[in-house]
């Protein structure tokens, strides 16, 4: 690999080959400057090229349709804001052919600096043009730095190029992830998209009962605990005290909910403090900015003060109300879109660095208090660095579109190691078919399944439907969500996905007509197509016994069908499913 290095300023600079990884390259890149001269517009930038024989898509960890990042190759002049940082995406893409093959994966061991990509065809060589530039001034204590690239041209799939990468970050870079517990993987309630901010004390303990009734293990109680205010905006949040209009005592209201048998998730937006809090006139000289359509400020983790004040609540509010996990909000609104400058009374002039140690401030704290302690965050932080705080991964907000929420989770499977990925809330309309509903589930069934539509008021077709549902993803959890996983054709949105063990596979199939091959003795295939057939191949021959059940469980169709090599169209109604497994 040639590798050229540009700056807008003096620097020094060299690229070596380093010890492989596997059959990976690694290179490192070593940059030196006189930071006494260094200004804010200063950066560097490394800049290759590689062939483009055959590569014809890329995979980049957000670039859901939410998102509009590209899957296909674009053009190089054209730029799509692909940035990565501790609180944004990661730095890695993926470039690889219409059979899902590897042709080129690049990452870099910067993975807590703001860093900018840029990729795409350069057309009088035909060649793919990569680069990525860093801003100097985030380091702020030094006059150089080392980076590792990480390349590798395998033809290994894509998918496994990307789990290299997870590989390397944790084990070589040595970013370790948070631990894990089992809780992380439960079926969970949210009540966001069902309630807002409408949580009332006896509504969220009712809820919980139903919740526990159909066999969830998890609530979040989200925006609206601690403030009247519910027309939306943060111009309240930053004082954090229960709304005692809402809860009369809120201790003994986790009691009764952990009674249950239930966990309680708590939910905090981290860095606003808003205009109307109590905490304004303490913090309004201690912000990055004022975001006036919010109605709050967004604290400065610069200033030690700020950080310990953050950490304080999480650990008094586990510490009083007994919580057993938190969603912390909007960490990626930690940014400095004017350029503040550090000052004498920030400890930590870096934001990159100060954000880091806020949030291993938390983890620490609230572990010391309980080892399993959930804590989740919500795409797009979702990097390495996310992982070291937090042991779920949310996907971004899109409610009823369960395109981005496939795309989403599948995405954060692929480039989450183990830590436990979940869908984003659910919801759907009680008018509407309970397979259409099902239709939610199934795009998101790969990871934790977030429910968040009023259980008590669904009509009855529904209410067996989200039985049916949750009690299968409890009963194959591990199958799920903690095994390996086949994605297919990423660039079309993934058209089908496999997760397997040495004995048994689940494959969803999301395309109209896309076959599905059988390659364990014991097989799951649900359709997540509008079509009311699936079509399977069989990589082993002989007779199957069959079972053919709907949406809300029910068995249509139970016979034995004899695999050849032919291509076999089985009827299966939409949003079901056929359990198969191979007569020995």
């Amino acid at each position: 690999m040639n590798f050229k290095i540009e700056s807008t300023t003096n620097i020094t600079s060299s690229v070596s080959r380093v010890n492989d990884f596997g059959s990976t390259e690694i290179y490192k890149l070593n940059l030196k400057w006189d930071k006494n001269n260094i200004k804010p517009i200063d950066k560097a930038k490394v800049y290759f090229e590689y062939p483009m024989a055959e590569i014809t898509n890329v995979w980049l960890p957000n670039s859901a349709p939410l998102f509009g990042l590209p899957r296909a190759i674009k053009p190089s002049w054209k730029e799509m804001g692909i940035v990565s940082s501790i609180a944004v995406s990661a730095p890695v893409m993926t470039f690889y052919d219409n059979a899902d093959k590897n042709h080129l994966t690049i990452a870099l061991s910067e993975t807590k600096k703001t860093i900018r990509f840029n990729f795409g065809t350069k057309e009088k060589a035909a060649s793919l043009g990569c680069s990525f530039e860093i801003s100097l001034i985030q380091y702020t204590d030094t006059d150089e730095t080392e980076l590792y690239l990480f390349v590798d041209k395998s033809d290994s799939y894509m998918y496994e190029s990307i789990e290299n990468v997870i590989d390397w970050w944790e084990n070589e870079i040595e970013i370790k992830p948070m631990n894990v517990p089992d809780s992380a993987f439960d079926p969970l309630y949210s009540f966001w998209y069902s309630y807002h901010q409408d949580v009332y004390e006896k509504d969220v303990e009712d809820e919980c009962q139903y919740a526990k009734d159909f066999g969830f293990k998890n609530v979040i109680v989200d925006d609206g605990w601690q403030t009247d205010d519910n027309n939306g905006g943060y111009a309240y949040c930053g004082d954090w005290e229960v709304c005692n209009n809402k809860f009369s005592d809120f201790a003994a209201h986790v009691k009764r909910v952990h009674d249950m048998g239930l966990k309680y998730i708590l939910w905090f937006s981290v860095p606003f403090v808003g205009e109307k809090s109590k905490n304004w006139n303490r913090f309004k000289d201690m912000i990055l900015y004022n975001n006036e359509e919010l109605g709050a400020g967004v604290l400065d983790p610069r200033y030690k003060e700020v950080r310990d004040f953050l950490t304080s609540l999480y650990k008094n509010a586990i510490t009083e109300w007994d919580l057993d996990g938190f969603k912390l909000d909007f960490i990626d609104s930690f940014a400095n879109p004017d350029n503040v400058p550090a000052n004498e009374k920030m400890d930590i002039p870096d934001l990159q660095d100060a954000i880091d140690t806020l949030m291993v401030n938390i983890r620490r704290e609230l572990t010391s208090i309980k080892s399993d302690i959930l804590i989740e965050f919500r795409q797009k932080y979702i990097g390495p660095n996310i992982r070291k705080y937090g042991n779920m991964l949310r996907a971004a907000d899109c409610p009823y579109d369960y395109l981005s929420n496939r795309v989403s989770t599948l995405d954060l499977r692929l480039s989450s190691g183990g830590t436990a990925v979940h869908s984003d809330m659910l919801m759907w309309n009680n008018d509407e078919k309970p397979e259409v509903a099902a239709i939610q589930i199934i795009n998101s069934i790969f990871s934790v399944v977030q429910i968040s539509v009023k259980l008590n008021g669904l009509p009855e077709s529904h209410k067996k439907m989200l039985r049916f549902w949750v009690k299968f993803m409890g009963e194959n959890k591990d199958l799920l969500l903690r095994s390996k996983l086949i994605v297919r054709e990423p660039h079309m949105y993934y058209t089908s996905a496999t997760a397997y063990d040495e004995k048994r596979e689940i494959s969803a199939v999301y395309s109209n007509d896309k076959c599905i091959e059988v390659s364990h003795s014991e097989s799951v295939i649900i359709n997540g197509t509008a079509r009311d057939y699936i079509l399977l191949s069989f990589s082993k021959q002989g007779k199957y016994n069959f079972k053919v059940l709907d949406c809300m469980g029910n068995t249509v169709d139970e016979s034995i069908i004899d695999a050849d090599e032919k291509i076999q169209k089985i009827n299966v109604p939409t949003s079901g499913m056929i359990e198969l497994s191979i007569i020995k």
